[in-house]
């Protein structure tokens, strides 16, 4: 009987009946049938993927995902040839009184379907799964193990329009001392510095002042004075950590100290080069620590001119998120004009950021 079932849904009847039947399958069992036939049912596969690009099935689509859950989603979206055009045909108006009227889902899952929106070009979508979770402020979605502080930057950057009270009624609720005390002994640096930098990139000081902890203070003190015993990539990620902890305004005694040397720096930068053609988290952190470890320097880096003014431009590239980024971007420009004009001398500069 098995060997006959290609034959069999290949038939023409056969095909319109499974065309209807997907748009009545969840999504998420739609997503498991479209891998297997994609391996195993190829002309099944091929018609699907074509009869659902349809106009009228994507619409139907992109309404059946509106109340789909979030991880079932994601997974959807990660296997259909044609999720971009679902995901723009979702009427924002429905996506969000659908969500906003469902019960908040797992943080995990916001910030994967958070990924996937992105990809295809609607990020306002993760809003209102993120501003439902925030409301709901249920300790049981935060504690638990495999849930930490990455989770947490993602639901307060995604669903900051649920308001500042809301929010401060959310961290009342999941930010105990002793989750975020054990966030920060365990989570892996460079993972540290990009949460961090997102919530004070997104949030007034109200907020972001309830994660400058003595923990963290701690923490960034045995890193940074341990900075010279440590691996390449540890090191960068250090210093991405340390530049971040200066935003919260963390003042860490360095006294003791041992910088990296010119070439080692040389390597950190090569080692944090942005791999696209826009500068990333993982750049901004690592230069915001650069700025601040000339602060602390007996001598001066000197950058080769093309690392320096490759990230200048794409720094004048890049776009802001936030007044608070918009700020930071301002700050690090200038500076970062200071350096070229300098030869790029990576200078020391107290210039506070207004």
């Amino acid at each position: 009987m098995h060997e006959h079932l290609p034959t069999a849904l290949s038939e023409t009847e056969h095909l319109q009946a499974l065309t209807e039947t997907a748009l009545r399958t969840p999504l998420g069992y739609l997503a498991s049938f479209l891998g297997y036939a994609e391996g195993k049912l190829p002309a099944v596969h091929e018609h699907l993927s074509t009869a659902l690009a349809e106009t009228e099935h994507l619409r139907q689509l992109a309404e059946n995902a509106t109340t789909t859950p979030l991880d079932h989603l994601a997974a959807f979206l990660r296997v259909y040839e044609s999720a971009a055009a679902v995901v723009q045909a979702v009427n924002l108006d429905d996506w969000e009184q659908a969500r906003r009227g469902a019960k908040s889902e797992q943080p995990d899952s916001i910030a994967t379907i958070d990924r996937e929106f992105r990809r295809l070009g609607r990020p306002e979508l993760s809003a209102a799964p993120a501003e439902t979770l925030i409301r709901a402020a249920e300790p049981s979605h935060w504690h638990n193990p495999v849930i930490g502080i990455v989770h947490l930057s993602h639901t307060l950057r995604m669903g900051r329009a649920a308001g500042e009270d809301a929010v401060q009624h959310f961290l009342d609720q999941v930010l105990t001392d002793r989750w975020l005390d054990d966030q920060y002994r365990k989570v892996f640096p460079g993972q540290l510095g990009a949460a961090l930098l997102s919530i004070w990139s997104y949030h007034a000081d109200a907020v972001v002042s309830r994660f400058s902890t003595h923990t963290l203070d701690k923490r960034v003190a045995r890193l940074i004075r341990g900075l010279s015993a440590m691996s390449l990539e540890d090191q960068c990620h250090t210093l991405q950590l340390w530049g971040t902890a200066g935003l919260l305004r963390l003042d860490v005694d360095v006294d003791s100290v041992q910088w990296p040397s010119n070439r080692r720096c040389r390597e950190l930068l090569e080692f944090t080069r942005p791999e696209d053609e826009s500068i990333d988290l993982r750049s901004i952190q690592f230069w915001l620590g650069l700025r601040r470890m000339a602060l602390h320097r007996s001598d001066t880096v000197t950058v080769p001119g093309e690392m320096g003014n490759h990230i200048l431009r794409l720094w004048r590239e890049t776009d802001s998120g936030s007044e608070r980024q918009e700020a930071l971007n301002r700050w690090m420009i200038g500076w970062l004009e200071r350096c070229a004009a300098a030869d790029w001398k990576i200078l020391a500069d107290a210039t506070p950021l207004s």
